[in-house]
């Protein structure tokens, strides 16, 4: 038979470090179309993770990657992010799920087509759970600090807030305090303080219409990029003021040295009738 050239792969590599054992594993895969890139680099990691960290269940991991591609014209382009992430059930599988939606967004993006030329990906895993859960929420705007579900703050002020968290697998209890502005119009409206995991990685697809505010709205191909860079990362504890009837929102981050989990919710309403 007479035989053309082969198709163009697609190379995903990885290095995984478990120093605990200790043992470290390198891996690399390939894909003939860039429709499999983003569910190879899921099990390609999450595998690799497996053999290198030889268990099933709870710990701690940081997890670093660069993609690089081309556009349907011929431009290159990168995406490099990194992430913290703690689980008690599998720390194999959600120290994978964000690379599989990140490369399911690049890949479905509504702007141009893709090729897909590599997926470098770094991770270091460790046993136990590692970080901060939000034990309470303090606010003020005037006085003392107060806990409750329900906050009068007055028109044109600042909320501020001190976040009591628990620390998880000898990390050490803190206090971190955040403050957001609130409009001089206000009547109503709602504050979530929540650590960055607590929304947990969700697929969003660009053809199918906006995806998540918490992502931020893109209105390019290199807006995409830039978005899915500075996504909300697992360390990250966030306040967010929402008002209804309003797409505009209020929010101050923290990022804190280790993975944060836990959510609560406070009810806003102005000090004027």
């Amino acid at each position: 038979a007479l035989l053309g050239p082969g198709p163009q792969l697609r190379t995903v590599n990885s290095s995984v470090s478990a120093p605990d054992i200790p043992r470290s594993q390198d891996g690399s895969s390939q894909g003939v179309t860039d429709d499999i890139v983003p569910i190879l680099g899921f099990y390609h990691l999450f595998g690799n993770i497996d053999v290198a960290f030889d268990q099933i269940g709870e710990g701690h991991s940081r997890v670093a990657w660069t993609v690089t591609g081309l556009t349907e014209s011929g431009e290159p382009w990168s995406l490099s992010r990194s992430n913290l992430y703690s689980s008690r059930f599998d720390i194999s599988i959600e120290s994978s799920v964000e690379v599989l939606n990140q490369l399911s967004r690049l890949l479905n993006n509504r702007f141009t087509e893709i090729d897909f030329t590599s997926v470098e990906l770094d991770a270091t895993v460790e046993e136990g759970r590692s970080g901060y859960r939000i034990a309470k929420v303090l606010h003020k705007t005037r006085g003392g600090f107060k806990g409750g579900r329900i906050a009068r703050v007055r028109p044109g002020s600042t909320l501020k807030l001190r976040v009591m968290l628990d620390g998880i697998g000898g990390s050490p209890n803190r206090t971190v305090s955040l403050k957001v502005n609130v409009p001089r119009n206000f009547r109503s409206g709602f504050m979530e303080i929540q650590g960055g995991s607590s929304g947990g990685s969700f697929a969003c697809f660009e053809e199918f219409g906006p995806c998540s505010s918490r992502t931020g709205k893109v209105d390019s191909f290199e807006d995409l990029i830039e978005t899915l860079e500075k996504a909300p990362k697992g360390n990250d504890l966030s306040a967010t003021l929402s008002i209804p009837r309003s797409k505009k929102q209020r929010t101050d981050t923290a990022r804190l040295d280790g993975v944060v989990s836990g959510f609560r919710f406070l009810s806003l309403r102005s000090t004027r009738r």
